[in-house]
């Protein structure tokens, strides 16, 4: 049966349409394998990122090592073999020790750096330290109490170290020094605002890149220390130091 010329035409516009929905479709697919190829690249980046994250923390860790032989070294020169502490004090002794003590929870942040140190005695060669805990009920403070123990009694001339956890005294996140806000920075952890009010919501810059481009995700985080924040503008989740500040109640 022979077509009309309209019928044809309607035939032919439809056969377009049809050539133009494939390519739609083709193109459709195209994009979403380009953007399968991004994510997939986004991956391989993070694995990268944290796997330099990772040999730094390594890097860390032996440089730190360095630091306690050589404060070991050092030690052993100026007491001439134990005789007596010619150099350095006996406090700065413990002191350089105590920033190679590493919180459990935080691998590179000593517990120096996060002012945790709060006084330290010495009498003929037994040690008291006294600490503030960061929060009350870290489960970390037995762990950390046995590192310090065990790395001042390390110590040629002590012969007993006594650690003990002060709860009279308030631990505020002003404690925490310049390097260790560095190092938990280098770990991922954005260091808590300095300026902060009790009772204000908060944010921090992301520590991955900087942006100021932030929101809170959970104020619950891993620990009881940490919140959960989410950047906007890298898009990487991170953790960051709850703000703990002195107040008083009028």
């Amino acid at each position: 049966m022979k077509l009309s010329g309209e019928q044809r035409e309607v035939e032919r516009q439809h056969r377009e349409v049809e050539r133009q929905h494939r390519e739609v479709e083709r193109r459709h697919r195209e994009v979403e394998r380009q953007h399968r190829e991004v994510e997939r690249r986004h991956r391989e980046v993070e694995r990268r990122h944290r796997e330099v994250e990772r040999r730094h923390r390594e890097v860390e860790r032996q440089h730190r090592e360095v630091e306690r032989r050589h404060c070991e070294v050092e030690r052993q020169h100026h007491t001439g073999g134990g005789s007596g502490m010619q150099g350095k004090s006996k406090e700065d002794e413990i002191l350089a020790i105590l920033r190679t003590v590493d919180d459990p929870e935080l691998p590179t942040v000593s517990v120096y750096d996060l002012g945790m140190v709060h006084e330290i005695k010495i009498v003929l060669n037994n040690v008291a330290i006294t600490m503030v805990p960061t929060f009350a009920g870290c489960p970390a403070l037995d762990f950390i109490e046995k590192d310090v123990k065990e790395a001042v009694e390390a110590l040629d001339w002590v012969d007993g170290c006594q650690v003990e956890f002060s709860f009279q005294l308030r631990w505020t996140t002003d404690s925490i020094t310049d390097k260790g806000r560095e190092n938990l920075k280098k770990l991922g952890i954005a260091a808590p605002p300095e300026t902060y009010q009790p009772g204000d919501s908060w944010t921090v810059s992301c520590p991955y890149c900087d942006s100021a481009y932030t929101s809170m995700e959970n104020v619950f985080g891993p620990t009881a220390c940490r919140s959960i924040l989410y950047c906007m503008e890298c898009r990487n989740p991170f953790e960051a130091m709850k703000p703990v500040v002195e107040y008083s109640i009028s």
